[in-house]
């Protein structure tokens, strides 16, 4: 399995159980068989349950709040977060996250770009002259570090 295709069947899978999770609360208790790429399933005490679809040193992982009536969905790299999603009556709001530094690497720039591709997004994340941007029909717009941005403002 490729890395774009990890991402498009995790995203689907991660989306599909938050799908689950809001229409049948009481009632959801996932099972591995039904969602592909996810290989860990665990429960808290305090009324969450995770699940993670995990490709190396990429994770994605959803908690399921029962509490808080909440899910928030993380795509990590070395257990740094570069991407959330969080299922409010079920429609997704996808944010970007950008740290430090280290989120100029290509690795991120790489598996950015690739979550984009699989949500099938019109824009890339580069980087000029270690500055990052969004690059969107021909135009590079300047973006912060150490900043979160949601994707439906770019």
């Amino acid at each position: 399995m490729t890395i774009s295709t990890f991402y498009t069947d995790a995203l689907k899978a991660h989306a599909s159980m938050a799908q689950d999770f809001k229409i049948k609360k009481h009632m959801f208790w996932p099972k591995l068989s039904q969602y592909k790429t996810v290989n860990e399933l665990s429960s808290r005490l305090k009324g969450c349950i995770l699940a993670k679809s995990s490709k190396g040193s990429i994770a994605v992982r959803t908690i399921f709040d029962f509490k808080n009536q909440t899910v928030l969905t993380t795509f990590t790299i070395h257990c740094n977060v570069i991407f959330s999603v969080t299922y409010d009556d079920i429609n997704p709001t996808h944010t970007m996250v950008l740290g430090s530094k280290e989120w100029l690497s290509q690795m991120t720039k790489r598996h950015l770009n690739h979550i984009f591709n699989s949500l099938e997004k019109a824009f890339k994340y580069v980087t000029v002259n270690n500055q990052p941007f969004i690059l969107k029909d021909g135009s590079l717009y300047p973006l912060e570090l150490n900043n979160s941005y949601l994707l439906s403002e770019l």
